[in-house]
């Protein structure tokens, strides 16, 4: 026996019904405090908290693409030759490709100049 309940003639008329009902709104996440003076950095593989005054053009070591997970391989889009892995150590251990400045990402990254 069929549950009671409207019934759709066609899948073009659901879709405008699931495409006009009320979406939820992401909840924001809390923004990171950073301490006065420091900033948070933002590139793949460093997120380390950095003293404003010690930021300089060797201070960061980290990957400029972003990680790929595909098949069960683990490498990261920017060192695709030679470097994938099929486990998690071997992956965190792929040398990092790009050396700079840290950047909290605010404005434009300072090694894109």
């Amino acid at each position: 026996e069929r549950a009671s309940g409207p019934q759709l003639s066609d899948i073009k008329e659901y879709n405008k019904k699931v495409e006009s009902a009320p979406k939820p709104k992401p909840k924001p996440k809390p923004k990171e405090k950073v301490p006065e003076g420091y900033g948070k950095c933002v590139h793949m593989e460093c997120k380390k908290l950095y003293k404003l005054e010690d930021n300089g053009p060797s201070a960061c070591t980290y990957h400029k693409g972003t990680a790929v997970f595909h098949d069960g391989a683990k490498y990261w889009s920017c060192c695709t030759a030679n470097r994938k892995s099929y486990d998690w150590d071997s992956f965190m251990k792929i040398p990092k490709c790009a050396t700079g400045y840290h950047w909290d990402g605010s404005g434009t990254d300072p090694n894109d100049t």
